[in-house]
């Protein structure tokens, strides 16, 4: 008894040690077993999407954005319009522009992978972790903001269009306009709005319960990278293409990141400026992929969804590196 007592100390010093590290690595560690749930037990992601639970679960997703969201600072933030232009051409055009330049070198824009591409270049920016990220590396988190709303509220109707406009002719014509606006306005816009006015009232209360409320959302990201794993078709997935799709993907993220640099550095904006730029305009939104994956290409399966995903943990790992090591010189 005496022992156990004399160790206790260090055990509870150990203790406060590891919980921090996997307070903070836990949603890291939950994706890597998402990936792997999906892929060695498909009937999980196809159960969820066979109950139709893939709708409601990105509903439930942008609820929680929208409730979590301080949108206070966006009073006056449309006077900095040059800036919010920049901003939107490096989110959805640019990206669209590198990615059909490169299909002009490499084949297989006509493939599940490379529509997969093309979805990925018009999704919009993530509402909630590019303004975390900002915040943490001691960029202007109210730009952040700016950048990120306006992102997600035009996407309703520029992401169908420029969908529209990237696809070969002959998929191109199946992709019904209204109907994905409509999908769009439901799934991603009420619910953020939803979140948003039930903010109004219970603020206080969501402020004190955020990281717990953010918990929920992470949580269905991590449903959707199930879901999308379990699409997959193993034959289908050598190395080579892993290897592609990871390759891609990051240097599309890094890519995004230098020119969202030099658009900042072209309006003569500070550091604080620069780094909300990078984070709001280079990352992409893996809810609304899904959403438009399930919309526009139920048929094509899960490989129109493994670009987003690669994506999305790609600029996961980068994205908190680089706002860590920012914010710690700051």
């Amino acid at each position: 008894m005496q022992t156990a007592h004399r160790h206790h100390p260090i055990y509870h010093s150990l203790l406060s040690r590891v919980l921090p590290g996997l307070e903070r690595c836990w949603f890291y560690l939950a994706l890597a077993f998402s990936f792997g749930a999906g892929w060695f037990a498909p009937a999980l992601g196809k159960g969820m999407e066979s109950a139709g639970m893939m709708p409601y679960l990105v509903a439930l997703a942008f609820f929680f954005n929208g409730l979590t969201l301080s949108t206070e600072s966006l009073v006056g933030g449309l006077r900095q319009w040059p800036l919010l232009a920049i901003g939107m051409l490096n989110t959805f055009v640019l990206p669209l522009v590198v990615v059909a330049l490169a299909f002009q070198v490499l084949p297989g824009e006509q493939t599940p992978l490379g529509i997969g591409f093309l979805m990925l270049a018009v999704v919009p920016t993530t509402l909630v972790s590019a303004v975390v990220l900002t915040r943490l590396a001691g960029g202007n988190s109210a730009v952040a903001l700016y950048l990120t709303v306006l992102a997600n509220l035009l996407a309703i109707v520029l992401v169908p269009l420029l969908m529209r406009a990237a696809l070969p002719v002959g998929e191109s014509a199946q992709i019904p306009l209204l109907n994905t606006v409509f999908k769009l306005v439901y799934t991603v816009l009420l619910p953020t709005a939803g979140g948003q006015l039930l903010r109004i009232v219970v603020h206080r209360w969501v402020d004190k319960r955020r990281r717990g409320l953010n918990v929920i959302s992470q949580i269905t990201i991590l449903l959707f990278v199930v879901n999308g794993m379990s699409e997959l078709p193993h034959h289908a997935l050598s190395p080579l293409t892993w290897g592609g799709v990871v390759l891609g993907a990051v240097l599309l993220h890094l890519l995004l990141m230098l020119t969202a640099e030099g658009s900042a550095c072209l309006l003569r904006a500070g550091e604080p400026m620069r780094r909300a730029f990078i984070f709001s305009t280079s990352e992409k939104s893996l809810a609304v992929a899904v959403v438009l994956r399930t919309q526009l290409f139920p048929m094509l399966g899960g490989l129109v969804l493994l670009p987003a995903i690669v994506y999305y943990v790609a600029q996961l790992i980068i994205d908190n590196i680089l706002a860590h090591r920012w914010g710690n010189n700051k």
